[in-house]
């Protein structure tokens, strides 16, 4: 007896690596999703949030007045931006459902990155956007007799 490893057809290799191939890809998804979200914040909210401190003349923390330049930025580029990152997406999500084996293990920790990153900014966008707020409502409230 011979002890020879076994050797599968790539049929049979990708085959096998199907559940995290679609792993990969539903993960790229919720990232898309992510990042789509963080970009339509930019894009509509945070526009209407800067009108809002214009109106009131609150000052801003330097948090604030940097969340409105990256929305300045998002709003001014957005129509070169948002091909490109979905040409991207295509790209990954390809590689993820037919590139070689090694390829979907790295989409999968690239779109649980994004994931991530884009989950961490929802909370600095809400506290960028809050921070003004309280010192106006507080700025109103002593205001009162």
């Amino acid at each position: 007896m011979s002890a020879t490893p076994e050797t599968h057809s790539p049929e049979i290799q990708h085959f096998q690596d199907r559940p995290g191939r679609i792993a990969a890809a539903v993960v790229l998804g919720i990232s898309f999703l992510a990042v789509a979200g963080i970009g339509g914040i930019m894009l509509y909210v945070v526009p209407h949030y800067e009108k809002m401190f214009r109106d009131f003349h609150a000052q801003l923390p330097a948090g604030t007045q940097t969340l409105l330049g990256i929305s300045h930025a998002v709003c001014t580029c957005w129509f070169v931006c948002a091909p490109l990152i979905l040409a991207g997406y295509t790209v990954l999500f390809l590689l993820a459902l037919r590139g070689a084996r090694k390829w979907w293990k790295i989409v999968l920790a690239l779109g649980l990155g994004l994931t991530a990153l884009a989950v961490f900014c929802v909370p600095v966008v809400v506290v960028a956007l809050l921070q003004p707020l309280a010192g106006m409502t507080q700025s109103v409230n002593a205001g009162r007799p």
